[in-house]
């Protein structure tokens, strides 16, 4: 029985088409450097010292940023939700909760290093097919997790 209901929870999984993810990578974060830069400088009008305006705002800072913000895109849980189920993201939980537990941080390193790659133009599915790989992994620890304790 408990085969047959970790098919159907993996089938759901599987199946559900992500929503398409917004075009966040290097290209983006370039494009976002001028206009960033001269808004964020006019912010601190007149008055700022020249050298503390770009102290602060400087391509550094703001391609780190862009970094930031497609990585937490990625990692999102609304994202997560649209590319597995309601279960699958209680799973993808789950998952990096046993492996917390189990002590398995090499693998957690390479669960948190995914996101990076869709930044660096590999565009290819590989982060909802990393999200589902965990949520049915979270979904098989989680019908087994009694046999073993």
């Amino acid at each position: 029985m408990r085969k047959i209901l970790f098919l159907i929870i993996v089938v759901a999984i599987a199946i559900k088409v992500p929503s398409e993810q917004e075009r966040c990578n290097v290209d983006t974060a370039f494009q976002a450097l001028p206009p960033r830069i001269f808004f964020e400088s006019k912010i601190d009008g007149p008055q700022q010292n020249v050298k503390v305006t770009r102290f602060f705002h400087n391509k550094a800072g703001v391609l780190l940023s862009e970094l930031g913000r497609c990585y937490f895109n990625a990692i999102e849980p609304t994202y997560l939700l649209n590319s597995t189920t309601v279960f699958g993201l209680l799973c993808w939980i789950w998952a990096l909760y046993y492996l917390v537990e189990r002590k398995r941080f090499f693998v957690i390193l390479l669960i948190t290093a995914v996101p990076l790659l869709a930044f660096f133009k590999l565009n290819f599915p590989i982060i909802p097919i990393a999200n589902k790989a965990l949520a049915a992994f979270g979904a098989l620890t989680l019908m087994y997790k009694n046999e073993k304790s």
